[in-house]
């Protein structure tokens, strides 16, 4: 028979305490208590992930909440305004408050029946009015002047261009009898029943919108050596204008046209469309089709015709209104704020 463990003891004084017994924990309770936890684990992993795309929807589709009517507009705030625009004089420019114009006398205002909704901080209105309406509560009205390095900066005189608003052409043009161009460009302009083919050497095509016979001289990687085939009395139409021009001489390296233009014709340039506006006997004039007011883009710049006489054109790419100091009635209607803003 087994002899039994005996009881560890420890003295306290005169008194003799008997350990107890660590109880002892079977291995299908460790397995039971094991899974227990694994359970509890994986159910707060799922809960975690389930707020975080929760939270990430909201924040990615722009939720927001609309502020309490005491709350000041700030930074990131994403505002309502109605607006009025007016000159350091009183006249107004710009609104987006209905019968606005109406009441002051003002008639042909295209305006807006919506408010001027943007984020302050992100550039999207002018800086004067992103730092007016800081601080301002839902119902409050605002006046400011702001100037114009505030607004739409000072005028720039770089920023104006001029060309020639007339144009005195020769009835006489030289042309070269020989291009090199690129076999895909000429292709496309050839028409689309060409635009796949590839170019042999010797080759003879007609193009329909010169009237011209073009030989294939030489094929180069992507271009092609032409040479333009023409007789003298023959009629062809040079690029870039819309009539006629008569062969009245040539040579092996180049050939005269005597042009052929028609009032009200009109010829492609580098500053745009020019029209037919006199006819000589040895020139022609054109003269261009843009008015004052036009929008356009020169040089990679957006503007305005700002002028047009007898000698030239004047485009000027700064804002209308550059230079001007300008005054703001504000009133807030809205402010909404990102829900982790």
């Amino acid at each position: 028979m087994p002899k039994k463990k005996a009881r560890a003891t420890r003295s306290k004084g005169n008194r003799k305490i008997e350990a107890q017994p660590k109880p002892q924990v079977t291995k299908t309770e460790k397995k039971k208590t094991f899974a227990l936890n694994k359970e509890v684990l994986m159910l707060l992993g799922v809960l975690v992930v389930i707020l975080f795309v929760i939270g990430i929807k909201s924040y990615s589709s722009g939720d927001d909440v609309t502020s309490l009517s005491d709350s000041m507009a700030k930074i990131g705030d994403n505002v309502s305004i109605r607006y009025a625009g007016r000159y350091l004089d009183g006249t107004l420019f710009d609104t987006n408050i209905v019968g606005l114009p109406e009441k002051e006398g003002l008639n042909g205002f295209n305006v807006r029946d919506s408010t001027f909704d943007f984020v302050i901080g992100k550039g999207q209105a002018i800086p004067g009015m992103e730092i007016a309406v800081v601080g301002m509560k839902i119902g409050d009205h605002k006046r400011v002047t702001i100037e114009p390095k505030d607004a739409y900066g000072t005028r720039v005189e770089s920023a104006q261009y001029r060309w020639p608003s007339t144009i005195i052409r020769n009835r006489a043009a030289h042309v070269g009898r020989s291009l090199l161009v690129d076999a895909r460009v000429f292709a496309q302009m050839l028409g689309s029943d060409l635009k796949n083919s590839t170019f042999l050497e010797g080759q003879t095509i007609h193009a329909d919108w010169t009237n011209v016979d073009y030989y294939v001289e030489k094929v180069t990687g992507t271009n092609v050596q032409l040479r333009i085939d023409v007789d003298e009395g023959d009629t062809i139409y040079l690029p870039n204008t819309a009539w006629n021009s008569t062969v009245t001489w040539m040579n092996s390296s180049m050939f005269i046209v005597r042009q052929n233009p028609v009032l009200s014709d009109v010829a492609s340039t580098q500053w745009g469309d020019y029209a037919v506006t006199e006819v000589g006997v040895h020139n022609y004039t054109l003269s261009t089709m843009l008015s004052v007011g036009d929008k356009l883009m020169v040089n990679n710049k957006y503007g305005t015709i700002k002028s047009i006489d007898a000698e030239n054109v004047t485009f000027d790419a700064n804002h209308p209104l550059a230079g001007e100091t300008l005054v703001f009635d504000i009133d807030m209607v809205d402010i909404k704020r990102p829900i982790y803003g």
